[in-house]
């Protein structure tokens, strides 16, 4: 991933590309990081462009309060509709700015770098019995290993070890370096332990003298293994929420709907106003949060 219009705007101003540079040199940690979210930028244009999208939000928050107790409030008070009391006004005015850049941050940090790194290590660790298998089939026709890596780069199927494998070549390629330095560097960036495990494991048998088509094998067959108990207790766990979602979903909301409409027709208001509070926003709340849990459990 290059660098977007947006990083581009926010390292071209002056102030601003200045904090970035100055928050890049106090945290040494955060180019290896864009490393493993596999972000082809430096770490200066990344803090600029966070410090700019931190402002945008803060602004955003400032046209939310304006908007709000600009016009929408006081449109419903000249309606006849009571307003809200001055210390909840007062309290909101702070609140919506602060969240809103709170929100800002966690959307382009968090969901930016590090929920893509823990999701490309998920990816690879998922891959890796696909991907080593293909390796151990190209070791067993005498391929030297640069070359399966180079093989391995062409293979759009394996996903993130493809990408992975496109910078291990590149680096013998374009920059000379040897197969075992190349490897050392991958395993640094790795977002995957079991692939950065993998790959020294290649260096070591390498070193050694050891036959790699023997240990490609051995860890072929090691992960098909793993992943197959791992589907099975994928399989258990989405049984597990089957149950659950009949019984909190389908049958729990039916009884009370029941019991909520008994209640309306013998004249009692209540159940009316639960009979709409379960319809309209209890089931549709437990729906969502099991296709989150779903979705979650799909990724695993």
């Amino acid at each position: 991933m290059g660098v977007t219009g947006f990083q581009k705007l926010a390292y071209n101003l002056p102030g601003i590309s200045n904090l970035g540079k100055a928050f890049a040199g106090r945290n040494k940690k955060m180019q290896l990081k864009l490393q493993k979210a596999g972000k082809d930028i430096t770490a200066e244009i990344y803090y600029s462009a966070l410090i700019l999208a931190l402002i945008v939000s803060f602004m955003a928050g400032l046209i939310a309060d304006l908007i709000i107790f600009g016009f929408f409030l006081p449109f419903l008070e000249s309606q006849g509709v009571g307003g809200l009391p001055a210390f909840l006004e007062e309290l909101l005015t702070y609140a919506i700015p602060i969240v809103t850049t709170a929100l800002g941050f966690f959307i382009y940090h968090y969901l930016g770098v590090t929920s893509t790194i823990k999701e490309r290590g998920k990816k690879i660790d998922r891959t890796m019995p696909y991907a080593v298998n293909y390796m151990a089939a190209m070791a067993s026709a005498d391929v030297s290993p640069a070359e399966i890596f180079r093989g391995l780069a062409t293979q759009d199927i394996y996903g993130e070890i493809q990408k992975e494998a496109e910078k291990i070549a590149r680096d013998i390629d374009l920059l000379g370096m040897d197969l075992m330095s190349v490897l050392k560097r991958a395993i640094v960036r790795s977002p995957s332990d079991k692939w950065a495990e993998f790959l020294q494991g290649t260096i070591t048998t390498s070193s050694s003298g050891g036959s790699l088509k023997k240990y490609f094998d051995v860890k072929a067959e090691e992960y098909m293994r793993d992943a197959r108990l791992l589907l099975q207790q994928d399989l258990q766990s989405l049984g597990v929420m089957a149950e659950s979602f009949v019984t909190v979903v389908v049958a729990a909301p039916l009884f009370l709907i029941v019991i909520m409409a008994v209640m309306a027709m013998l004249g009692d208001k209540a159940g009316e106003e639960f009979l709409v509070l379960i319809v309209g926003l209890m089931i549709p709340a437990m729906q969502f949060l099991f296709a989150v849990l779903l979705k979650d459990a799909g990724k695993m």
